[in-house]
């Protein structure tokens, strides 16, 4: 994988692929929620104003 600085990287096994696959359409979704709940708590205040923006098409 390529390490730049600022960035940050992850790597899913082949199990957790199966395990992901494996579940229900409602704990995919729920899953999905979750992560998207994540990402917006762990954003910056910027960064969730270009997320606002581009929602609006600016």
């Amino acid at each position: 994988m390529d390490s730049r600085p600022g960035g940050f990287e992850y790597w899913v096994s082949d199990e957790q692929l199966a395990t992901f696959a494996a579940a229900t359409p409602a704990a995919r979704l729920a899953w999905l929620e979750q992560m998207r709940e994540f990402t917006y708590r762990v954003a910056t205040d910027q960064t969730r104003e270009r997320w606002r923006k581009l929602r609006r098409g600016e």
